[in-house]
C-alpha cells in the first residue's frame, strides 16, 4: 500500500537502461539501481518506515508492447514522477511516452521531478518540460584529473547531500497532496507549501545567482543554509538557457529579492551567443539596474593570477566581493537579511480588511490567495464554513460589510453561487464602492465563463489551466494592494 492516499504508487523511476549497465558496486549494481536503492533508503526513513513506502522501478529491459502498456498504467496509478535524465533518456522513445502519460494525468508540475545522471552533449534537449524543470545534478567533473563529467557514487561526499535534498523535496510533495483537504490537481502548489512560501517571503527574499559547474556544491550549501533560517531562496528551478528566456525570468526574480547573492571562481562560464556578457556577468549587471544590495563571493585561497578571463577578474575584484571562507560568508548573508529595513511602501495605505470569499469547494485556492495578503501584513478573512446557518450567514454578512477589498473565487463553484455572492454584496452596500472587487476565474475550464452577472468596476482576473500564486502576486501588485 503506498503511503500517498489515492495512488498505488507514491514515485514512478523512469530512466533509460543503458544508465544502468555499467557496475558502480562490488554487487554489481549499475548506478541507477544504487541511486534508486539509497533514495528509497533515505525516503522510508523521513517518512517512518520502509512500509509506508512505494516505489515503482522495473529493471527489466523493455521488451514488447504489453510491458510498456504496464508501464504507462504504472505511471498512471503513481502521485510522483522521478525522471533520471541523461543522453540516454533523451533519445529513447519510450521514455517520452511515460513522460506524456505522467503529464496528461498531473497537469499539477509539483510532482515532477528530475535527477541528471550525466549532462547533455551541446545541442540535445531534454523533452519538454524538463528542459525548463531543476534538474538535481548527480554529476561533477574533476577539472585535476578530466574534464568529462562522471556520475557521483557513494564515496562522493556531494552525492549524500544530494540524495537527502531530492528525498526531502519528495516527501513534502508526498505530504502536501495526503494533507490537502480536497486533491485538487488543478492548483499548481499545495496550500501548505504556499503557506511555508508566505512565510518565507516575509522573512525576507535572496536571490541566489547561478553559477559554474566547480561551485555547485558549495552554492547548494548555501541555499541549503538560508532556507534552514526561514528566507526565500529564488530561482526556485533551473533558468532557462536561451539568452532572452533567461534574462526575462532574472529580472522576474531579482525584483522580489532583498539581497543578491553570487559565488564566484575562477572560471568564467558559458557566453551564448544571444547573451553578450555571459550568465554570470549578466544576473550582476540586471542586479545592479534594479537597484540591489550585492554580496559577491571568492575564497581567500583563489589565485586571481591564474583568471585568465579580463571579464571574471573583473567580477573577482568587484567592489561587492567579500574574501573570506564559505562559513563566514554564510553567516554574512544571513545577518545582512536579518538586518535590512523592513519593507514598507509608505505611499501605499494597506486596506483594514480583505475578504476572500469562495465556496467550500474552492477553499484551498482561497487559502493560497490569503496567504498572499497575509505575507504582505494585511489583515484578511475566508468565510466560516462551520457552525450553525445562523453564525455562518452573520459571519458572511459582516465580512462583506466591513471589508475594503472582496474577491470573489470562481472556480468549482457553480456560477449560480457566484451569483448569489454578488447580489448579497450590492444588497448589503448599495452604492457604497468597495475599494477594489475582482473575481479570479480559473479551473476546471468546463464550465460557464461568463455567469451572467456584472457589477460596476468588477476587476475579472483569469487564471487559464491552473491556478497560479504568482500569478495572484502580480495582480495584487497591479491593485496597489
Amino acid at each position: 500500500m503506498a503511503y500517498t492516499t489515492g495512488f498505488e504508487y507514491d514515485v514512478f523511476i523512469s530512466y533509460a537502461a543503458v544508465d544502468d549497465i555499467e557496475p558502480v558496486a562490488d554487487n554489481g549494481r549499475g548506478w541507477v539501481t544504487m541511486f534508486v536503492r539509497n533514495l528509497e533508503m533515505v525516503l522510508a526513513s523521513r517518512l517512518g518506515g520502509r512500509e509506508k513506502l512505494r516505489i515503482y522501478f522495473d529493471r527489466r529491459n523493455l521488451g514488447g508492447n504489453h510491458q510498456l502498456q504496464e508501464l504507462l498504467e504504472a505511471v498512471g496509478k503513481s502521485a510522483l514522477f522521478l525522471a533520471i535524465t541523461s543522453t540516454g533518456y533523451a533519445d529513447r522513445e519510450w521514455t517520452k511516452r511515460e513522460l506524456d502519460t505522467f503529464l496528461k494525468g498531473a497537469p499539477d508540475s509539483q510532482r515532477l521531478f528530475a535527477a541528471e545522471y550525466l549532462p547533455l552533449d551541446p545541442g540535445e534537449t531534454h523533452p519538454h518540460p524538463l528542459n525548463d524543470r531543476k534538474r538535481l545534478k548527480f554529476w561533477d567533473v574533476d577539472e585535476m584529473s578530466s574534464f568529462a563529467a562522471m556520475p557521483l557514487t557513494l564515496k562522493d561526499h556531494a552525492f549524500r547531500n544530494r540524495i537527502h535534498d531530492l528525498a526531502d523535496q519528495i516527501k513534502k510533495q508526498l505530504v502536501a497532496i495526503n494533507t490537502a483537504e480536497v486533491v485538487r490537481p488543478a492548483i499548481i502548489r499545495a496550500a501548505d507549501v504556499i503557506a511555508d512560501d508566505g512565510a518565507r517571503r516575509s522573512k525576507g527574499i535572496v536571490f541566489l545567482a547561478q553559477t559554474t559547474d566547480d561551485l555547485e556544491e558549495e552554492r547548494d550549501q548555501l541555499r541549503r543554509y538560508l532556507e534552514q533560517f526561514g528566507f526565500l531562496v529564488l530561482p526556485a528551478g533551473d533558468l532557462p538557457g536561451g539568452g532572452e528566456a533567461f534574462r526575462a525570468e532574472i529580472e522576474r526574480d531579482i525584483k522580489q529579492a532583498d539581497l543578491y547573492v553570487h559565488l564566484l571562481g575562477p572560471r568564467a562560464g558559458r557566453f551564448p551567443a544571444d547573451l553578450e556578457d555571459g550568465y554570470g556577468a549578466t544576473q550582476v549587471k540586471v542586479a545592479r539596474e534594479a537597484g540591489k544590495q550585492l554580496l559577491l563571493w571568492r575564497h581567500p585561497e583563489l589565485d586571481l593570477d591564474t583568471v585568465t578571463d579580463p571579464r571574471q577578474r573583473a567580477l573577482l575584484t568587484d567592489e561587492a566581493v567579500v574574501v573570506c571562507g564559505l562559513e563566514s560568508f554564510k553567516a554574512a548573508v544571513r545577518s545582512k537579511l536579518e538586518a535590512r529595513p523592513k519593507q514598507e511602501d509608505r505611499e501605499r495605505k494597506a486596506p483594514s480588511l480583505v475578504f476572500i470569499d469562495a465556496s467550500e469547494l474552492d477553499h484551498d485556492v482561497a487559502k493560497i490567495v490569503k496567504q498572499e495578503f497575509e505575507a504582505r501584513k494585511i489583515p484578511v478573512a475566508v468565510p466560516l464554513y462551520h457552525g450553525s446557518a445562523e453564525e455562518v450567514r452573520d459571519d458572511l454578512t459582516g465580512n462583506m460589510t466591513e471589508c475594503e477589498v472582496l474577491v470573489f473565487i470562481y472556480g468549482m463553484a457553480p456560477p449560480a453561487w457566484v451569483r448569489a455572492q454578488m447580489r448579497l454584496f450590492s444588497k448589503l452596500r448599495p452604492g457604497a464602492q468597495a475599494r477594489l472587487v475582482a473575481i479570479f476565474v480559473g479551473p476546471p475550464d468546463e464550465k460557464p465563463t461568463d455567469i451572467g452577472f456584472s457589477m460596476p468596476d468588477l476587476h475579472r482576473v483569469d487564471f487559464p489551466k491552473q491556478w497560479s500564486a504568482e500569478r495572484m502576486r502580480e495582480m495584487i501588485e497591479e491593485f496597489g494592494l
